[in-house]
């Protein structure tokens, strides 16, 4: 099963989980994309509890991209040049 989730200051009220779920039925994945707002310094420890739970996917919107950026195993160029 899939475990994805959306990781933003107030994201409670995002589409992002009905969106992904309707794809994953839609492609017959069997899935689960949740929403959770996080503050700056919820930010980390959640992060490592999803990955403890099993989560693979996470979106981030702002004001955590830097601190995503940060606890990234592996960042793209444009990533290096923005800190995002």
């Amino acid at each position: 099963m899939i475990r994805a989730a959306v990781l933003g200051a107030a994201v409670t009220q995002s589409r992002s989980p009905v969106i992904h779920q309707a794809a994953f039925a839609a492609l017959g994945v069997e899935g689960v994309y949740q929403a959770f707002s996080v503050d700056g310094r919820g930010f980390r420890p959640t992060v490592r509890r999803l990955v403890d739970e099993g989560y693979r996917y996470v979106n981030v919107t702002i004001p955590h991209k830097r601190a995503a950026a940060a606890l990234a195993d592996a960042v793209s160029p444009l990533v290096r040049t923005t800190g995002a």
